[in-house]
């Protein structure tokens, strides 16, 4: 399928990652800057299906499938999103994407446009930062735990496997996605779990119970 030069050039004129997919999810442009930053050439990924390609999962780690295009051709105005797409070298690069439609006049042809904005350095910032965080806090716990009270009520065994995935490293998203639960559900969990132990942060929470041999 021929494409219009003006959005082949639109596309190829920007630094950032771009391309462009058709209703059905298939590839139609792919500037040069997205075969620099994923190292998929043009005759690779155009007329492939660019969610089976790049492998898109956001922030949650939930896949990113035909629904976004979907919604961006009826009409709803999408806020840009990271997510991680999977580049030809086997690496996933964290990048926010932002979206617009291309609606030629006297073409029933529309296209989903993706600008793809490399933030793979913030995340790792941001992750970081999680990490300093978490071990302040868990030296914060351990010098105030002495004398704390027994739980106010048992654990139960979702607690327990909570607290057991939080002990292993784990950060929220991945906890909610082994347990197949939702963010705000664990989030319920959490608060309870700070409750019955008497804590007020999960890391505080995690070390009284390793300490007391709950988990």
């Amino acid at each position: 399928m021929a494409q219009p030069a003006l959005i082949v050039q639109l596309l190829e004129s920007t630094a950032d990652a771009a391309f462009a997919v058709d209703a059905r999810g298939i590839v139609r442009i792919w500037n040069t800057a997205a075969s620099t930053r994923f190292g998929w050439r043009d005759a690779d990924i155009v007329g492939m299906d660019w969610t089976k390609v790049l492998n898109g999962r956001g922030a949650l780690g939930t896949s990113i499938g035909r629904e976004v295009c979907d919604m961006a051709l009826a009409g709803h105005t999408l806020p840009a999103f990271d997510a991680e797409l999977h580049s030809r070298d086997g690496r996933r690069r964290w990048v926010s994407i932002s979206t617009l439609v291309h609606a030629p006049p006297r073409s029933h042809t529309r296209l989903v446009v993706f600008i793809a904005q490399d933030v793979h350095v913030r995340r790792a910032r941001e992750h970081l930062v999680e990490r300093m965080l978490a071990a302040a806090d868990r030296l914060r716990a351990l010098g105030s735990d002495t004398g704390r009270p027994a739980p106010v009520s048992p654990l139960t065994a979702q607690e327990k496997r909570i607290l057991r995935l939080f002990a292993q490293g784990n950060a929220s998203a991945a906890v909610a996605r082994a347990l197949g639960i939702s963010p705000h559900t664990l989030r319920n969990h959490l608060h309870h779990i700070n409750r019955k132990l008497r804590t007020h942060s999960r890391l505080e929470a995690v070390t009284h119970a390793i300490k007391r041999n709950l988990i």
